[in-house]
């Protein structure tokens, strides 16, 4: 699975938490608007989540840590 290593970084940030994953506002925006990629518990979900916003939304560059912002899921 191509974004699995990122993913799993990116699921490291906050380990054992379902993470809230966005697109850094700096790379890309659409609309004026941050882009949320979603809730994850999962690091493959999270892989196959960013494969697909990539292919959504057309970006072309490689992505890195640095395309995405991280939160832990407040409830």
């Amino acid at each position: 699975m191509k974004y699995l290593n990122l993913a799993q970084d990116l699921m490291n940030q906050h380990p054992n938490q379902t993470i809230v994953v966005f697109i850094n506002p700096y790379y890309y925006m659409l609309d004026n608007s941050i882009v949320e990629v979603g809730h994850f518990s999962d690091s493959k979900e999270l892989a196959k989540a960013i494969a697909a916003v990539k292919k959504e939304l057309s970006i072309t560059d490689d992505f890195d840590l640095n395309w995405f912002d991280v939160a832990p899921e407040i409830h």
